[in-house]
């Protein structure tokens, strides 16, 4: 089967996830229900970059059982729709810049360029998330379990930030 051949399958088989109300319901099981920091936030399975995992179901083109996406790629196929999901060749957080936020108004198509550039500049800024010495997974992992155990996951969010960028305000 062809690669072209093959991604009409596998975008018709996300067409019928976004459409399926079981798969659809399994995906809002994985969603905090309340919002904390503005976030809509994840707690299902997560990525090596701290983006929530998410498992659609059987793909017709491959031998395994299913395939997964990335969860705030199918939330935003499911507010905006498949065609719009299928324009965005990436999606940003550009409203909270939190990979397990799944509020698809914090979200904005990009590019791989334009969200490089935009780490390059966010890895700097005092107190980000992409400064905390856990990593983006374990940082994830721990609000996750936060989120999970009924806490507040701000204390987690501190967690991660150097003692010296506590409390300090940028120059610009």
């Amino acid at each position: 089967m062809s690669t072209t051949e093959s991604s009409d399958a596998s975008r018709a088989a996300l067409r019928a996830a976004l459409r399926d109300p079981d798969v659809i319901a399994r995906y809002r099981a994985k969603i905090h229900p309340e919002k904390v920091n503005g976030c809509t936030w994840w707690v299902g399975a997560l990525t090596a970059k701290g983006h929530g995992r998410f498992w659609v179901g059987p793909d017709p083109t491959r031998s395994r059982a299913g395939f997964v996406v990335i969860a705030h790629r199918f939330g935003y196929g499911l507010a905006y729709g498949i065609d719009a999901l299928q324009r965005a060749p990436l999606l940003a957080h550009a409203v909270c810049d939190n990979p397990m936020c799944q509020d698809p108004t914090h979200l904005r198509p990009s590019t791989i360029a334009e969200n490089s550039g935009d780490w390059a500049i966010r890895r700097h800024r005092l107190g980000g998330h992409l400064r905390d010495r856990r990593g983006a997974r374990g940082r994830a992992e721990a609000i996750r379990q936060a989120l999970r155990d009924g806490l507040d996951p701000y204390e987690v969010l501190q967690a991660g930030i150097p003692d010296v960028e506590r409390d300090q305000l940028p120059l610009w």
